[in-house]
């Protein structure tokens, strides 16, 4: 961790003073005290949270962590420090883009088969005549009965 708990004790302190300062202007000597006390605590672990942020950003750049900083620049590899930003030449574009998925699949069984599309026939759906007024007064009816 980047510092010594002293940051923290610091932060703590300062934190006990502004709440009890705030509490004492409308509550008695007892209630600040305590609600000191916990501002205090709060403080102290939003500073501890803060520390440990900022050690975690320079560890993850290398300015934090020494032993990093000792090795060899070519022996250290982290993942995603570095992006390969290289395309295929354009034969091999070409050469994806032109060929059928059935030369493109090697690892299917049926490779050697040609794959023939046929289209799917799903059944039609079909509506229902609308009603005429009897039908509908009798529903209403019925439904009003129940």
């Amino acid at each position: 961790m980047a510092g010594s708990l002293r940051w923290n004790i610091v932060g703590g302190i300062i934190g006990f003073l502004i709440t009890t300062f705030a509490a004492s202007m409308t509550n008695p000597l007892s209630t600040s005290i305590v609600r000191g006390v916990i501002g205090g605590v709060i403080w102290f672990g939003l500073v501890f949270g803060f520390r440990w942020i900022a050690q975690m950003l320079l560890q993850g750049s290398g300015q934090g962590d020494h032993n990093v900083q000792a090795m060899e620049p070519s022996s250290v590899t982290v993942r995603g420090q570095n992006i390969d930003y290289t395309t295929p030449d354009e034969q091999d574009i070409h050469a994806i883009l032109t060929s059928s998925p059935v030369e493109s699949s090697s690892s299917t069984a049926h490779s050697d088969q040609a794959v023939e599309f046929t289209p799917m026939n799903p059944p039609k759906l079909v509506t229902k005549p609308p009603l005429n007024d009897e039908q509908l007064a009798q529903a209403v009816r019925h439904l009003t009965q129940k």
